[in-house]
């Protein structure tokens, strides 16, 4: 991930790692802070919970499903890709993940149509385990080329 990062211009901001990572990670990028992770999980949960219909075929039946929101419910259990599309939806925003998987290794949660309008939330995802933030290098550490000349 260092590389992509490197080529992005950005760096990684790490989160605790406690089991509660995306969710600290979304709380950073809407808050400033990951100590409200607990309020991210919840609203999180709450709007799977809303839109069942929209997410739950995602998981199993009924007893999978029900077991599945019980779990997420619970601080210390790992978010998934079902629950960054929930946070993309609950907070109205797009999450764009820099991950070390060798394919797909930027994605985007979010709604499309409201790309130009919404706020973006920018994570790095360490496979299988740990999410972080990434956040543009301090100014003084970008260096700028010519791209026709390639001087700087």
């Amino acid at each position: 991930v260092q590389q992509r990062l490197k080529f992005l211009h950005i760096r990684m901001l790490e989160m605790k790692d406690d089991g509660n990572c995306q969710f600290r990670a979304i709380s950073y990028e809407l808050y400033g802070t990951q100590e409200h992770h607990e309020y991210v999980r919840i609203r999180v949960v709450s709007h799977l919970k809303q839109h069942e219909q929209d997410f739950s075929f995602f998981v199993g039946d009924d007893y999978e499903w029900g077991a599945y929101l019980g779990k997420m419910g619970c601080l210390r259990c790992w978010g998934d890709e079902v629950t960054l599309t929930a946070a993309a939806q609950a907070f109205d925003v797009n999450i764009h993940v820099v991950s070390t998987e060798e394919a797909n290794w930027l994605l985007h949660y979010g709604d499309k149509d409201r790309y130009e309008t919404s706020r973006h939330l920018f994570l790095a995802y360490i496979s299988p385990i740990h999410y972080n933030v990434v956040a543009p290098l301090p100014s003084s550490a970008v260096i700028i080329r010519d791209a026709s000349t390639g001087s700087l």
